[in-house]
């Protein structure tokens, strides 16, 4: 019977909508059934109502007890740029200068650059919230150290799990010297998916130099000797070299000391340790030690500072130690950074050719400090 009702009622439909003005004997009786059909289903919906079987309409907000919120999570740009949680923030914008033309170009401890420009978008995936980037356990496949190891106290670690730098770090930015054709930016500074990425590409913010990205902990942490490890790769790129240190933190140099660094040379098969030092000779004096390594694969890069002592260790072996009277006994700061180099700047930076990619990165997973234990 309700079947036939409804199929009545579908006819009445296609009655209705015939053209105005032909009002006849079968539109009367659509009129008649629809009539009676409304009435016959308020009774029904009355009676219903009346033994408790139809609950009344709610919005969402009334069934959860509260205001409807969406389930779907937004997803956001791989890119957490340098934020308002950090140093950088509170920046003068005064870029980094050196007095002289050292290996590594204006300090790493210079006055950063307020990030006020968001980079491009990155080469990662989409990440959907903050919750996903706390919750990445190693993106290296190696976990951070925690706690103190014998002879070592741990006293630093970040892992960059976050959505901003650590207020122990700060992103410098301004001219490298000795080097026309190198930049740092804090934009070019990023935390994207568990990791540090300090991101080298061609800017037009910056006349179109090849940009790179450099931190320090000078305004954080500094000690005098320890420890120090970092997890970290870097892509392939002719011209894009990287260092590693620990530098002055009242930003006299040198001394300085590079427990990982190269020339920008591809591909990334040498690492190079180096012991800056002024001697009665010659204001910046290097001690080198070098080691064959593809670090475009993950390794930890390390160095155990010692009076009168430095020993570089790769993946948690030593490879080499330099024994020294110049061997720096000033209180220094981690620092990471890469930079491009200008054709004929010096006889071992290579400079960007044709066979350099349009983005060259150095990705860092973590990264840890010791004090002596005694």
């Amino acid at each position: 019977m309700m079947s036939s009702r409804w199929n009545d009622l579908d006819n009445c439909d296609r009655c209705h909508h015939a053209p105005q003005g032909r009002v006849g004997g079968a539109d009367i009786q659509c009129v008649l059934k629809r009539t009676k059909i409304h009435l016959l289903a308020s009774l029904f919906m009355a009676i219903l109502g009346w033994i408790g079987l139809v609950a009344a309409p709610t919005t969402p907000s009334q069934a959860s007890g509260g205001t409807a919120t969406k389930t779907v999570a937004q997803a956001t740009k791989p890119t957490v740029a340098v934020g308002a949680k950090t140093s950088v923030d509170s920046a003068t914008g005064s870029a980094a200068s050196a007095a002289s033309t050292q290996t590594h170009g204006s300090s790493p401890s210079a006055s950063p650059t307020k990030n006020t420009t968001p980079g491009r978008t990155t080469k990662t995936t989409t990440v959907t919230s903050v919750t996903n980037l706390a919750t990445v356990q190693s993106v290296s496949g190696l976990a951070m150290p925690s706690g103190n190891i014998t002879g070592w106290k741990q006293v630093f670690a970040d892992d960059f799990s976050g959505p901003y730098l650590s207020s122990k770090w700060f992103a410098y930015g301004g001219q490298p010297g000795g080097d026309p054709g190198g930049y740092w930016s804090p934009s070019h500074v990023n935390l994207v998916n568990g990791q540090l990425v300090l991101r080298g590409y061609r800017d037009s913010r910056f006349s179109n130099k090849f940009v790179t990205g450099g931190v320090s902990t000078a305004h954080g942490f500094v000690q005098t000797y320890g420890k120090y490890l970092v997890r970290f790769r870097m892509d392939a790129g002719a011209g894009i070299a990287h260092a590693i240190m620990l530098w002055p933190a009242d930003n006299s140099w040198p001394p300085e000391i590079d427990f990982s660094e190269d020339n920008g040379a591809a591909p990334r098969a040498v690492v190079t340790s180096t012991l800056h030092y002024t001697s009665p000779t010659k204001f910046d004096y290097m001690v080198h030690r070098t080691t064959e390594v593809d670090f475009s694969q993950w390794h930890t890069l390390g160095v155990e500072w010692l009076p009168g002592q430095v020993t570089y260790t790769l993946d948690g072996v030593q490879w080499a130690t330099v024994s020294d009277s110049h061997v720096p006994s000033i209180p220094m700061a981690i620092a990471m950074q890469t930079q491009a180099w200008s054709c004929g700047t010096n006889t071992w930076e290579t400079c960007p050719d044709s066979t350099t990619p349009a983005e060259v990165d150095l990705d860092v997973d973590w990264v840890v400090a010791y004090s002596p234990a005694s």
